[in-house]
């Protein structure tokens, strides 16, 4: 028997479970005028997919996990924007609200930098596995982290 079939049954349904949890982030923002996903792993994701779109594309062409990529970085530009639209009133009143925007594309910048070195150390698909075990056991943290500092659900509950 061929186990061909199987690594792209996984591929299809990644691209799905992970589709449906960022359409639904996109919905709880825009519902709940907030943002559902915590910056940090909003930043690396954006960052890793849109890497892994623009180099494995370069690399292979459009494959399967290209177009699912690409899918997932559009939907990533979404929730980015819910967060620069409602994620100001979640940063400290005691800094000027101008450091909101510096302070996100410094921590954009970084995310992409930390992308681009595990690709430069690792090669793209290697570094690309390593660094999305990372992003997934991070984003775990950062979002019990969410729960805790918000005092409520918002943005995480499936009303």
């Amino acid at each position: 028997m061929s186990s061909a079939p199987f690594p792209l049954f996984l591929v299809i349904f990644s691209g799905i479970c992970w589709t449906v949890v960022y359409l639904d982030s996109i919905r709880l923002g825009f519902k709940e005028a907030t943002y559902a996903m915590p910056f940090w792993a909003l930043a690396l994701n954006f960052a890793w997919e849109l890497l892994q779109t623009v180099l494995e594309y370069q690399q292979a062409g459009f494959v399967l996990q290209v177009g699912i990529t690409a899918v997932w970085f559009l939907l990533d530009c979404i929730i980015l924007y819910t967060y620069f639209r409602f994620g100001k009133k979640y940063f400290p009143r005691n800094l000027p609200s101008h450091w909101f925007i510096i302070w996100s594309l410094l921590g954009l910048f970084t995310a992409f930098f930390l992308q681009y070195v595990f690709i430069i150390e690792f090669g793209l698909y290697v570094g690309r596995a390593y660094a999305a075990f990372l992003q997934n056991l991070l984003m775990s943290v950062l979002f019990i982290g969410m729960l805790v500092n918000r005092g409520s659900s918002e943005g995480q509950s499936l009303r």
